[in-house]
């Protein structure tokens, strides 16, 4: 079996308060992207295993998000009286890590969703989400393909549209059109991205900021890891203003790494990737946005 976890973006990124448990709260909006992925394959095997190719980071493979989350699966069908059988994960990486993509995420949740295909285990959504969440804040959100409002430490989770991306869920309308993602040569982990935080409550929320006119979001919808991350790395910032030169109607970091992301009814002409800088990587495609109104 082989799957394409994608990756995804943040519209805003609100960090509320302090958690007594060292988390965060947050408000944030997570769109998937489609068309940047790595791949997964799971097959049967005599004995587990696991392969690693690709954009990889120096570290025990053990300790990779696809083998925790076969770990996860193992000890969920433990309680249920029932086993794993042994299987080889292979995966190959081609979105980047420390890049606020959520990449190791959506491969963590893949695994789980691929296993629990491959071996007909019978588990629901709820069931892959309950053993995704301890992976990560943002696992759960690739347990289904659609825009989801996300608050607590990132793992409470409120789909803006529909897994079939026709129906909205709550009452946003949608607005087709461009993304173009740039990524330096930066990763940023998630310790450092929070060291700098200043929690900021009483804020209007995610869902009402984005039913505002499209003009008004780059002075309301804000990223909080922007205003740490940017004095640090100031070609983040550059960046930024740069998709806002080049006609972009929004531009954001993502999560907590170093991608960038530019919303643009039309791209602009194609020798405008000489604008950034010839290291980081680009992708372009179309996306679905949840909005009020144009």
């Amino acid at each position: 079996m082989i799957l394409f976890p994608y990756c995804k973006i943040n519209l805003g990124l609100q960090i509320l308060a302090k958690r007594p448990d060292g988390f965060h709260d947050l408000d944030t909006v997570f769109l998937p992207v489609k068309g940047w992925y790595d791949v997964l394959e799971i097959l049967p095997a005599a004995q587990d295993e696991f392969t690693l190719s690709g954009a990889v980071l120096e570290g025990d493979p053990a300790d990779n998000l696809v083998c925790r989350a076969r770990e996860a699966m193992r000890r969920h069908l433990a309680r249920q009286g029932r086993t794993l059988p042994m299987c080889r994960l292979g995966l190959h990486k081609a979105v980047p890590a420390g890049a606020g993509l959520g990449g190791g995420s959506s491969d963590a949740t893949h695994t789980l969703i691929g296993l629990n295909r491959l071996f007909e285990l019978g588990l629901s959504i709820a069931e892959i989400e309950a053993m995704s969440r301890p992976l990560g804040s943002d696992c759960a959100f690739f347990s289904a393909d659609a825009p989801a409002r996300a608050t607590g430490k990132g793992d409470r989770l409120e789909r803006i549209v529909s897994a079939t991306g026709k129906v909205p869920a709550t009452a946003f309308g949608s607005t087709e059109c461009h993304l173009w993602i740039i990524v330096p040569p930066l990763h940023i982990s998630t310790p450092q991205a929070y060291a700098g935080a200043r929690p900021q409550a009483g804020r209007p929320s995610m869902p009402e900021l984005l039913r505002l006119p499209l003009g008004e979001w780059p002075r309301q919808i804000e990223n909080d890891f922007e205003k740490t991350l940017f004095p640090q790395w100031p070609v983040l910032q550059e960046i930024k203003e740069k998709f806002y030169e080049l006609g972009a109607f929004y531009a954001s970091l993502s999560g907590s790494g170093s991608a960038l992301f530019g919303l643009f009814h039309h791209l602009p002409a194609e020798n405008a990737r000489q604008a950034f800088p010839s290291d980081c990587l680009s992708f372009q495609t179309r996306i679905s946005i949840p909005s009020g109104r144009n």
